[in-house]
């Protein structure tokens, strides 16, 4: 059982990788009611606390609708501070490219999620030194644009502000000690 679970989550990390390599956007929503079974196996991964099985399910539809729904109902502080932390490398990378494909709506719960996967980057990864900084690039972009565009609060103004700096700082120290992976 632990061995078919195992290569099922290489299948999905392997497919996350590919799609980041392709640096595809998130599609179309799918409709409404094809996407039902698959919420309800993510909320029954939700309630056994595989959340990073949850998320891989989510990330793999390619529909931002369905990534949003799991962000809707797990909160990000248990999440984002689970002792070991509880998503793998991969569906860390794939979340924070597609949460940040999209700043116009939801943009609290997408700015609370992306500032806390930036927090907890595995900044040794070959892989996110790799295919992060293009993804951090345009999420800062897309939040500038969000905050130059939409009326927001304050607060998220802030939110915006300090996810903004978090990723130029991130992009910058994955761009410096990509040279120490070669020494």
């Amino acid at each position: 059982m632990t061995s078919a679970l195992k290569q099922h989550q290489e299948s999905l990390n392997e497919k996350i990788v590919s799609t980041l390599q392709s640096r595809s956007s998130t599609p179309a929503p799918q409709l409404l009611s094809s996407l039902q079974p698959l919420r309800t196996q993510i909320v029954g991964l939700v309630q056994r606390n595989h959340m990073n099985a949850a998320f891989q399910q989510a990330l793999s539809a390619m529909d931002l609708s369905v990534v949003m729904f799991l962000c809707d109902i797990v909160n990000p502080d248990k999440l984002f501070s689970g002792v070991p932390f509880p998503l793998d490398q991969p569906v860390l990378l794939s979340l924070v490219q597609q949460l940040s494909a999209d700043l116009r709506t939801q943009t609290s719960l997408k700015f609370r999620y992306l500032e806390e996967a930036l927090l907890n980057v595995d900044q040794k990864s070959a892989m996110m030194k790799e295919h992060l900084p293009a993804i951090l690039e345009q999420l800062c972009s897309n939040a500038d644009v969000v905050q130059q565009t939409q009326r927001l609060d304050p607060s998220l103004r802030r939110s915006a502000k300090r996810l903004i700096m978090t990723a130029k700082c991130l992009c910058h120290s994955l761009l410096s000690s990509s040279d120490d992976v070669f020494n």
